[in-house]
């Protein structure tokens, strides 16, 4: 499970922020690529996920996607 699959199915952004204790905003720009978690946020997702989460799928997904961004950026 990714940190995007764990945010969809905690209830979206604003369910997941009352969980987390964190601003929506906050988990929304985790949820569109926008920010990483800081590293004591991801200690508490993985927490809150009871160990569906991890390091590598909180953060893999999401430098997957700021790379892809930066190479769609590179290469117009």
């Amino acid at each position: 499970m990714t940190l995007f699959e764990w945010i969809e199915e905690s209830g979206g952004v604003a369910q997941t922020a009352k969980i987390m204790k964190e601003s929506p905003r906050t988990v929304a720009s985790w949820y569109y690529s926008e920010k990483i978690p800081k590293p004591q946020a991801a200690v508490r997702l993985i927490r809150a996920s009871r160990g569906a989460l991890d390091f590598n799928r909180i953060y893999a997904p999401l430098f997957a996607e700021l790379a892809s961004r930066e190479a769609k950026r590179l290469t117009r």
